[in-house]
């Protein structure tokens, strides 16, 4: 009697480790989930900031912006690129298991 109650205790033991280590494992998905979201949210934000000036590049290829008129914007939205694609290599690092 007394084996099979150690036993039981065992076998909850067991149990609850596995039950300890799956909450950790779904925790840290979760954590990557989050993360992951936080920066498509970002790269939401930076392509509509590119598209909010799209008209702007348009008119200096159309030649209606001289270079110095778009040059400020031609600066900006090449930070907001450099930054997407930063983003972008997080995301892949995270989903890739780096960070």
């Amino acid at each position: 009697m007394q084996t099979q109650t150690n036993d039981k205790k065992v076998a909850l033991r067991l149990a609850l480790e596995r039950l300890k280590e799956k909450a950790k494992v779904n925790k840290a998905i979760s954590e990557k989930q989050a993360a992951i979201s936080k920066r498509r949210f970002a790269i939401g934000a930076l392509k509509s900031k590119l598209q909010s000036t799209d008209y702007k590049a348009i008119k200096y290829a159309e030649g209606e912006l001289s270079a110095e008129e778009y040059a400020e914007t031609l600066a900006q939205r090449r930070a907001w690129r450099a930054e997407i694609n930063a983003l972008e290599a997080e995301i892949k690092a995270i989903t890739e298991g780096e960070i």
